[in-house]
């Protein structure tokens, strides 16, 4: 769990609760991001796997012993589910220049098929079907050093054939549309590809059996858009590598009839693993233009393509991993159909993304803090900015004519300047001009707030991740479900944090008690200055939320809410300043309830809970946005993000901070409830622990 807003550091400073509170409040700190070294890259060589250099590397030396033998191999690509944009740019012309082809290695396995499902089973209990597993024997630390957004890596499992049973097949897809309906262009695509072009053969309405057979016939290939929603243990893996990496996961089927392609190749803009379930596929990978891309490629001409780096045969139970921009794609065998997992994650997921999120804010924050920001432009500066006034370019590409007049020759370097004294006049303002720009730019740095940008990503996170996969064995161990007749507990939605709740309450300061899972929530401060902020922020006037509200000054209350709800809708820009101001957007969202059994009680001291209202303005207050509740039905759908962007969370008082870092930092220990930290009295330590049981996110221990 990443600790956002306040600092982790800070509180672990903490020494008082009057001085955790007053440091909440006195707002944000000013951050300043180190740079580092991009890790060298390297080759690996595990048990059972063959590694690839990619990018440049060189050939892995043969190990002693057995000579090794260079494997042959090809691939095939995937779109990312979550409806990117497609660049606007035109494919652009790949290099002519062939780059020596890059084999895979087979290495010797020294481990028995037993020994993998040994290691597999025992890696699935501990942390259930996560990226350790998925990787397994190569471990989540080599893969990050050696080939993590650097080149590709091959495991093979010759002896575990059936590593990946279970995940999704070919008879598991006609069944699954006969149970469901799956839309074509929506939840399935059909297509093949022949004589260099991709063919889009999607029909309108709902797939069929009878019909899909049909297409297999020709040769299509089918892609299977998000099956994580109905596939459990699909579930279990994309919420096991969401909580791994910290951000979105998806997943994509993909079968393909014998001798067949069904996509040209192309690059993505996501990491890729491909997990071989059914069959043999044969894999090719080329190297684009630009690593790590941000935008997916249009379908790419094989005449165009470089040298490959890669070939490979997968066969059920092996893996390929490819950086994002990796050109690829794959063919079946003449005697033999393919069914592969396509498991992706980090799109738009960079420093870019980052620093998009943080550096508006630092600059209105500049604004406000420092008058540099708020002078006016030179005047006139436009008599010397601009492509017109670029005298640097100017000089250094005049050029002269030889003596026939024909091909122009360059200015000689130590020929002397003929600048006019006007020019050298523009010249020197411009140097002025950028000396200010970097001055401007250096302050503007020191103003970032990395934390804002890290909770507004975090709240993002939160909302649309899946919801925690939950076991049989958990369900029948519910303290709440067990106690519910059959017709009450078929209407609790699936992800409900009541579903998550499976010891008895805590009871007493003895009890022994610990966070459910800490990577299930992001915890943020939400300052108690954040409104002012929005206010400073349309100072100028043109902040529509301002402008609605003073236009629906005189309006029926009906009529106002009407007219804010229209304009929710039609304004995108709204929807970008709730995911740049988290908390002040949830703020203004309708809240959901921080402990539902509380709702009887507040009609019963209204006047209390005013009073108590007063008194917290303006108080920094502790939120924990959490994915039980989300959606797993709609999980990776694009239209159903944009449309629900209200995200599950308690607030809570800041004070309680420490005592949930303490258990973060115990987990997986149990530890009594007395314990909590900066809580002096038994009913604030009882009644954090309650909270947090009766929304799923801390339990308590049995015998």
């Amino acid at each position: 769990t990443r600790f956002l807003g306040g600092g982790f550091v800070s509180w672990c400073r903490v020494e008082e609760r009057e001085e955790w509170g007053a440091m909440g409040n006195k707002g944000k700190k000013k951050n300043r991001a180190a740079a580092s070294a991009r890790p060298s890259v390297g080759t690996t060589t595990v048990p059972t796997t063959a590694v690839a250099a990619g990018r440049g590397q060189q050939k892995q030396p043969q190990r002693s012993g057995k000579p090794q033998q260079p494997q042959q191999g090809g691939g095939k690509g995937k779109k990312h589910p979550r409806d990117p944009v497609p660049p606007a740019t035109a494919n652009k012309k790949q290099p002519t220049t062939k780059k020596p082809r890059v084999d895979v290695e087979k290495v010797k396995a020294s481990n028995s098929g037993q020994d993998q499902k040994t290691k597999a089973a025992k890696n699935t209990a501990e942390n259930g079907r996560g990226l350790e597993w998925l990787l397994s024997p190569i471990t989540p630390n080599a893969f990050f050093k050696d080939h993590w957004e650097k080149k590709p890596l091959v495991v093979k499992r010759p002896n575990a054939r059936k590593y990946y049973d279970g995940l999704f097949s070919l008879d598991q897809l006609m069944e699954v549309v006969k149970e469901r309906e799956l839309a074509f262009g929506k939840n399935i695509n059909v297509a093949i590809y022949k004589d260099g072009e991709k063919i889009d053969q999607n029909p309108d309405g709902i797939a069929e059996v009878p019909q899909l057979k049909e297409f297999w016939k020709l040769g299509s290939t089918f892609q299977v858009l998000h099956p994580q929603q109905y596939t459990t243990s699909l579930w279990d893996v994309c919420a096991g590598m969401e909580a791994r990496f910290g951000c979105l996961v998806g997943a994509n089927a993909y079968l393909t009839p014998p001798s067949s392609q069904g996509l040209a190749p192309h690059f993505d803009d996501v990491e890729v693993f491909i997990l071989q379930l059914e069959g043999k596929k044969h894999w090719t990978l080329h190297e684009s233009e630009m690593s790590l891309p941000r935008e997916y490629s249009p379908d790419l001409p094989e005449e165009e393509l470089p040298q490959p780096i890669m070939e490979v045969d997968l066969e059920p139970g092996d893996l390929l991993y490819f950086p994002r921009g990796t050109i690829h794609y794959a063919r079946t065998f003449e005697d033999i159909h393919s069914t592969h997992m396509t498991i992706s994650t980090y799109q738009k997921w960079t420093w870019f993304d980052f620093l998009q999120a943080a550096l508006p804010d630092a600059l209105k924050r500049a604004f406000h803090e420092d008058e540099d920001f708020r002078q006016g432009l030179p005047v006139n500066f436009l008599s010397y900015m601009g492509t017109a006034h670029d005298t640097g370019s100017l000089e250094d590409e005049q050029e002269e004519e030889d003596g026939n007049g024909h091909r122009p020759v360059p200015k000689p370097k130590n020929q002397k300047s003929t600048l006019t004294p006007l020019q050298k006049k523009c010249k020197q303002q411009q140097e002025d001009f950028l000396r200010k720009f970097a001055q401007l730019v250096q302050k503007m740095v020191v103003s970032v707030d990395l934390h804002d940008a890290a909770s507004a990503m975090a709240v993002d996170f939160a909302a649309h991740r899946m919801p925690p996969y939950r076991t049989p064995e958990a369900e029948d161990k519910s303290e709440i479900l067990k106690d519910l007749d059959e017709g009450e507990s078929d209407v609790i939605q699936e992800g409900s944090p009541i579903m998550y709740i499976n010891t008895p309450m805590p009871k007493s300061d003895d009890t022994l008690v610990r966070l459910t899972n800490p990577d299930w929530f992001e915890m943020i401060i939400s300052n108690g200055d954040e409104e002012d902020e929005e206010d400073d922020c349309c100072a100028s006037g043109e902040c529509d939320d301002h402008n609605d509200l003073e236009a629906g000054q005189n309006q029926s209350e009906d009529e106002a809410k009407e007219e804010e709800e229209s304009n929710d809708d039609d304004d995108p820009k709204g929807k970008k300043r709730a995911k740049n101001k988290p908390v002040a957007a949830v703020k203004k969202q309708s809240k959901k309830t921080n402990d539902e059994e509380s709702e009887n009680d507040e009609d019963d001291d209204d006047d209390d809970d005013d009073d108590d209202d007063d008194d917290d303005d303006g108080e920094s207050r502790l939120l924990l946005f959490h994915c039980l509740g989300n959606s797993r039905e709609h999980h990776m759908d694009g239209s159903y993000m944009r449309e629900n962007t209200n995200p599950n969370y308690l607030e809570l008082p800041l004070y309680f901070g420490p005592a949930i870092t303490y258990l973060v930092h115990q987990y997986p220990a149990y530890v009594p409830v007395s314990s909590l930290p900066y809580l002096p009295a038994p009913k604030e330590r009882f009644g954090l622990a309650a909270t947090l049981w009766s929304h799923g996110l801390l339990e308590t221990q049995t015998k």
